[in-house]
């Protein structure tokens, strides 16, 4: 502690005789910092975030008719809703980071989204099942396995967000500064694109979860019973794909779930 009550405390370098002190507005400096960083980042992906910004509502517009229907809806279904509900403020929270400047910590929130994602898989299709879910008896490996059959890519996005981010794997072993749209200039498609890609499999699954209640069904076609046909690229979403994700996203071995 200091008698400077502008100042945390500091150190002096007995090898050179500099020395450093902490303000005691460093840690709301670094709040009011990553708010100007946000702003930055709204301008620059002004296009991207208006693309965001449309998908997003088509999870919430379905999210609110069911909400309207609560009372009339299954159990199983009742879980669902809330658990798609906390995903969607999930993937706000990861977007709020991003905008930040904090992309690290962006992929940790979405990691958790997924775990989210693969539990309404599994109650959509496993709904005989949900006493053991709310008791804690169903493990996240198997929603996962069950995630990972319907969407092969969803294991290595899982991975890669669980190795590289949620776990304390080479990213968190050297210090990441605060990421400054200002000052770095990288395609947006490398800048989003773990943003794009859980949203949009975020609208997927809440489609299929909530299939009679959708206004417009592109991936989902029910075939019988709890069968249904799954269309990855659907035709009449081509241009919306190209613009939504880039003319090349292979080409920065960005993996769509699907």
């Amino acid at each position: 502690m200091t008698d400077n009550q502008d100042i945390v405390g500091g150190y002096i370098d007995d090898r050179d005789g500099s020395s450093i002190t902490v303000s005691n507005k460093a840690f709301l400096t670094q709040i009011e910092r990553c708010s100007s960083i946000a702003q930055v980042f709204d301008q620059k992906y002004l296009d991207d975030l208006k693309q965001i910004n449309d998908l997003a509502n088509e999870v919430f517009l379905l999210l609110v008719f069911v909400h309207k229907r609560l009372d009339s809806i299954t159990e199983p279904h009742k879980t669902i809703f809330g658990i798609l509900s906390n995903a969607l403020n999930t993937f706000l929270g990861g977007f709020l980071l991003l905008r930040a400047g904090l992309a690290l910590q962006e992929g940790i929130l979405y990691r958790s989204l997924l775990e989210s994602i693969s539990s309404v898989i599994f109650l959509f299709f496993n709904g005989d099942k949900l006493r053991e879910f709310k008791a804690g008896d169903i493990k996240s490996h198997a929603t996962i396995s069950d995630a990972k059959r319907m969407f092969p890519a969803f294991g290595k996005a899982y991975g890669d967000l669980s190795n590289n981010y949620a776990h304390i794997g080479t990213l968190h072993h050297k210090h990441i500064p605060v990421y400054d749209f200002n000052e770095h200039t990288e395609d947006p498609r490398i800048i989003l694109h773990h943003a794009k890609n859980i949203l949009w499999l975020l609208y997927v699954v809440s489609e299929l979860a909530f299939y009679d209640a959708s206004q417009r069904r592109y991936y989902w076609r029910r075939l019988e019973g709890t069968t249904y046909e799954f269309t990855p690229y659907p035709e009449q979403l081509k241009t919306w794909r190209k613009k939504f994700f880039g003319e090349a996203p292979e080409d920065l071995n960005i993996e769509r779930v699907g």
